[in-house]
């Protein structure tokens, strides 16, 4: 794709793509244009034919109607006409081709022309595009709503609808869909549109044309990203939390269109040797034009992956026992070189008084580097070391470093800006010999200490190895230099990112020096190239995000947890058990009563220090505690053992001026809205369900719309289907609550904000039984109500079996104060999304 920026020595072959369009679209409606293209309703078992034979008018149709029916409906050229095949195409030897070089003028029109600054301030497109990747229901049912509500103009209008109906039948073509037990049916007849919706299909265009489309949707939808005055991304002052809070936000949660596993572009990356594991959360992490331009970077180190897989990495855990040692280039290794050890006995007595050690190189005769140890409190200029422990400068048997690691050190901190006596190197600290490694009151001090070391240090070098060895004047400029930081390892581990995340100044060393991060961002924001404004550096001003964003100072601890909760679901780490540790450093808790507490117990004394819970904590799907009294706590917010992100759905940021739960009896204690039902029971059916459409008959006729998410629940395979996916919707009518119903037991659904739906229409909630009083009530989570409300027939095996169909209306809404139980089970089978729909 020629719009696309590449390194300045790619290493792949530009692949072209073929057009396979045999005619220009029509200009008419981008949604019924296959039944004005002669492909009207078919029977199921003819479209499934058409799918599997690929014939050339088919494909073409498809292409016409998927790339070039988009660019003609939303993009002009020249004197404001629509482009044609003819301005997006040039001929070959090898037939004609797809030719986007003149794709960023036209965006660049598209944004002069239409007011999307208005889209971005009351849309959520991020909220619509994850509903997509989630699989819920009908996001263009709230892109419909939303354009009604605030009465956009027709144009505006036709590029939310037509960029959403884009974007959702291309990943009902790019991922495979379980269909309700209608769509075995081979006669039923429908539209294309009806079919791709049911069926399990595989897109009949090939790859390089699939990843083409949602190249281009990636360049739209990043048209309409916000953007960022340079003090906003580097300052990250109290007036940037003030003033640009919602920005952040919202480029905190921007979604990428992501590439297909089955692109090209993934399967070329592990034939050249990349990792299995790394390429597959490269591609949940990345978005495809940032994903495309990694592919054409040599890959991050020199490592056999052989044994890896999709799903884990063989080399991702640094083996203790057996760990490796390296030694600065161009040394001969330990046969000619020695350890330089720290002085224990210095150390000691500095940690002892709680100040941290500074190493301070001295130069000694015939190039010979010796060290000793200064406590922080009399060094204020130092440089703090941040580096990748399978990359070798570790030690896990003494508090030592070659002595080539330490010349190369003592090289690379002078090249820093940080003040030093004539003659001397600067000082620095690096957590191989100023972080004692046996289990002791000195180790314990170290950690204890390690927020002020990173925070008050005049400058963090990182050292990665997939940097070390290149030369920033070998790169095409900032972009490729902050890709190949953000496709390092280094900002896939636990502990690298307090030690980004706390830096005045972050360096990361290069053969030719340090490149200061901040500067690159700075020049970045001033690129007036299109086709990396809109393609690679959203990826980046994102990641830099995620990594900086901390340094804001009036953020709340709650704040705090949501921005580490989103920086940490793709990093992983070889101890599992130090995650509550690096949790605690970067919230400025007490990690001496972490780590006094036993490493599997750790994760509890986490929670225990918090003053207040994020709200969003409980509509959060990951794994949760298994513990009494947490179980409604996620258990990590690391990348998982499948190597997949950690949460499916992320925490947002929020200014919680709010109410935020707190530990109350054995469990969380919040105010919510809620909406109160007034239920009976019917006939026993299945044994998952499904709340679908509430009717408030009390207070003003509306409908309240539900939207399942539960995509983990295997259940759900059969019933979790969009309104208008067949006409068996209505099975989608029902819940999980006990047989009997008690008459002091009632169910109710907890809304996260009332407010959401009130400005944007929707808002999400779970649902909850339990009981209630005038101020209060208090509830769990519906599955786990069954058994103790003593509803559920429970066969013998102990396992619950039949329940009964729901016929509900709302009976109240409100904010109340809610109890949820911590030894309440995992919500994330039980979240909804909730919005008003009027009763027409």
């Amino acid at each position: 794709m020629d719009h696309l920026p590449v390194p300045k020595c790619p290493q792949n072959r530009p692949q072209s793509v073929l057009c396979l369009a045999q005619q220009d679209f029509d200009g008419g409606d981008f949604d019924t244009y296959p039944e004005r293209a002669g492909w009207g309703e078919r029977s199921r078992k003819e479209w499934a034919v058409e799918f599997q034979r690929k014939s050339p008018e088919f494909q073409g149709f498809l292409h016409t109607w998927r790339f070039f029916g988009l660019t003609s409906t939303l993009l002009t050229i020249d004197n404001g006409r629509p482009p044609r095949i003819s301005d997006l195409t040039r001929h070959t030897t090898a037939g004609r081709i797809i030719d986007t070089s003149k794709l960023p003028g036209m965006l660049e029109t598209f944004i002069r022309n239409n007011s999307l600054s208005q889209v971005r301030d009351v849309v959520d497109l991020e909220r619509l595009l994850e509903d997509i990747n989630l699989s819920l229901v009908n996001p263009l049912q709230t892109m419909d709503d939303q354009i009604r509500r605030h009465k956009f103009n027709n144009r505006l209008s036709t590029i939310l609808t037509v960029m959403l109906t884009s974007i959702m039948n291309e990943s009902r073509f790019r991922r495979t869909q379980t269909a309700c037990d209608c769509s075995i049916d081979p006669s039923r007849v429908e539209s294309l549109n009806t079919f791709i919706n049911n069926a399990v299909i595989v897109d009949p265009l090939p790859v390089l044309v699939q990843d083409s489309i949602d190249l281009l949707l990636d360049a739209l939808t990043s048209s309409f990203l916000p953007k960022h005055p340079q003090k906003y991304l580097n300052e990250l002052s109290v007036e940037s939390i003030s003033t640009y809070a919602p920005v952040l936000s919202q480029t905190l949660r921007s979604q990428s269109i992501h590439i297909s596993p089955r692109s090209s572009v993934i399967s070329n990356m592990i034939k050249n040797g990349w990792c299995p594991s790394l390429t597959s959360q490269l591609r949940q992490r990345f978005g495809i034009s940032a994903l495309v331009f990694i592919s054409n970077l040599e890959r991050p180190d020199s490592l056999m992956h052989g044994a890896c897989s999709e799903v884990r990495c063989a080399f991702d855990k640094v083996d203790q026992k057996n760990y490796i040692r390296a030694h600065a280039d161009g040394c001969a290794g330990a046969a000619s070189c020695f350890d330089v050890c720290v002085d224990k006995a210095e150390m000691h007595e500095t940690l002892k008084n709680d100040r941290f050690p500074i190493i301070n190189v001295i130069n000694q005769n015939n190039n010979l580097l010796s060290m000793n140890i200064s406590g922080s409190e009399s060094t204020k200029e130092y440089v703090a070391i941040s580096h990748v422990w399978s990359d070798g400068l570790g030690n896990p048997k003494a508090n030592a470093i070659p002595h080539c690691q330490l010349q190369a050190l003592g090289s690379m901190v002078t090249s820093l800006p940080v003040p030093t006596s004539a003659g001397n190197l600067a000082p620095f600290w690096l957590d191989t010999i100023c972080c004692p490694i046996e289990e002791s009151k000195d180790q314990e001090a170290a950690i204890r200490l390690m927020r002020d070391t990173y925070e008050k240090a005049s400058v963090v070098l990182v050292l990665d190895s997939s940097t070390l060895t290149l030369s920033t004047t070998d790169m095409n400029g900032d972009v490729e230099i902050l890709m190949r930081i953000f496709r390092s390892r280094w900002t896939t581990r636990l502990w690298t990112l307090q030690e980004g995340a706390l830096a005045q100044r972050l360096f990361v060393q290069f053969a030719n020096g340090p490149y200061d991060m901040q500067e690159g961002i700075k020049r970045i924001q001033k690129n007036a190239d299109m086709s990396m404004e809109y393609t690679v550096i959203p990826t980046i001003l994102k990641e830099f995000l995620e990594l900086r964003v901390f340094q804001i100072p009036s953020m709340s601890t709650e704040q705090k947890l949501t921005a580490i909760s989103r920086a940490l679901q793709f990093r992983a780490t070889s101890v599992e058990t130090d995650e509550p540790l690096c949790l605690a450093t970067l919230l400025g808790f007490d990690t001496q009563t972490i780590m006094a507490t036993p490493p599997k117990e750790r994760m509890q004394r986490f929670w225990d220090s918090m003053s207040g819970i994020p709200p969003d904590i409980l509509f959060l799907d990951s794994s949760r505690m298994s513990e009494d009294r947490y179980k409604w706590a996620p258990r990590s917010f690391l990348r998982t053992e499948a190597d997949g992100p950690s949460q499916t759905r992320r925490l947002i940021y929020h200014d919680y001026t709010e109410s935020v739960p707190r530990f109350a009896n054995n469990g969380l204690q919040l105010t919510a809205p809620v909406i109160k039902t007034a239920f009976h029971w019917n006939r026993p059916v299945g044994n998952a369900f499904y709340i679908f459409a509430l009717k408030d008959d009390e207070m003003n006729g509306d409908w309240y719309w539900i939207r399942t998410n539960m995509s983990r629940a295997k259940a759900a395979e059969k019933y979790s289907q969009p309104f208008d996916r067949c006409d068996h919707v209505q099975e989608c009518l029902r819940m999980l609550p006990p047989v009997s119903q008690p008459k002091d037991r009632i169910l109710i659904i907890m809304l996260k904000r009332q407010k959401s739906i009130d400005v944007m229409g929707e808002t999400e909630g779970f649902l909850l039984y339990g009981t209630s009083t005038t101020e209060s009530i208090s509830a769990q989570p519906i599955e786990d109500g069954m058994n103790d409300a003593g509803g559920g027939r429970t066969s013998s095996n102990g396992k619950t079996t039949a329940t009964p169909d729901a016929s509900i209306m709302v009976h109240e809404t409100g904010e109340k104060m809610i109890q949820v139980p911590g030894n309440a089970n995992s919500v994330m089978e039980k979240t909804f999304d909730v919005k008003p729909r009027s009763s027409d």
